[in-house]
């Protein structure tokens, strides 16, 4: 599992676990499993201080992407992305914890996205 941050040429930023789609050997999408949308709240930009002075911290959400589909799988043609690059541990725990290991089948069964090695 690759999981990284996509920045799209939108602005939007998600994380996901990514994957290059080929045909033959030319490179044509990325496929994005389990991808969402990661929304930051940076309270320090609106002046916001704890009450003792210093900073509050961030608040991170993630929000399924896109949004109002049933997809898991997702690709996308590689003139949307800006850059792929790797999260911060924290977000990666983030999106391991609540993403990953809530993704449960129609069943009720974890699914197979329980490995977070990458």
């Amino acid at each position: 599992m690759s999981i990284k941050n996509v920045i799209l040429r939108s602005g939007e930023q998600l994380i996901c676990d990514v994957k290059e789609g080929f045909m033959g050997e030319k490179l044509i999408c990325y496929q994005l499993n389990n991808p969402c949308l990661v929304v930051v709240n940076d309270p320090t930009m609106e002046g916001e201080l704890q009450e003792d002075g210093s900073a509050s911290r961030l608040s991170v959400f993630l929000y399924p992407w896109p949004q109002l589909s049933a997809e898991k799988e997702v690709k996308i043609a590689l003139d949307l992305v800006v850059t792929i690059v790797e999260p911060t541990e924290d977000l990666r725990t983030l999106y391991t914890t609540k993403v990953l290991n809530n993704d449960e089948r129609e069943d009720g069964t974890k699914s197979d996205n329980d490995d977070s090695a990458d």
